[in-house]
């Protein structure tokens, strides 16, 4: 590859399939939900209760999506790679050290991992931050197996 590769982030849940995408949502998401609206039903259902409620939601909610979409990036390069994540921390290594795409989780986080060939991680992308399509794009021009 010659040429320079950016991939900015797509979050998921913006993207066109979301509906697929949220039936594959972690626990932890719907587990919010599921209290928030229970909240809402012990509180009697009461409109300002849930007007803050829908409020809380969707600055916290958004506030990530957002955060994803214009922060979150890869720049793929002859010589090294780079992943930028939605809080704008920056990670660089050689391309020439990767050896292999491993999915893995952190807590409840499912991410894909950028391993050497002595399995330690040098890149983390997380997996809500780009499309399934954008993900083939990143491992096609790395020429990375699955490990």
């Amino acid at each position: 590859m010659s040429t320079n590769l950016v991939v900015r982030s797509s979050p998921r849940i913006i993207a066109p399939d979301w509906r697929r995408r949220f039936k594959g949502t972690q626990g932890v998401i719907r587990l919010v939900l599921l209290l928030t609206l229970l909240f809402l039903v012990l509180r009697g259902g009461q409109l300002p209760g849930f007007v803050a409620a829908l409020v809380l939601l969707v600055i916290l909610g958004g506030g990530m999506i957002a955060a994803k979409a214009l922060n979150a990036r890869v720049v793929i390069t002859p010589d090294y790679v780079e992943s930028r994540d939605e809080f704008r921390r920056s990670r660089r290594c050689d391309r020439s050290i990767l050896a292999a795409w491993v999915l893995g989780r952190h807590w409840t986080l499912k991410k894909v991992l950028l391993v050497d060939r002595n399995g330690r991680t040098q890149l983390s992308l997380a997996w809500d931050s780009y499309s399934e399509s954008q993900f083939d794009q990143i491992r096609d021009a790395l020429g990375l197996p699955y490990g």
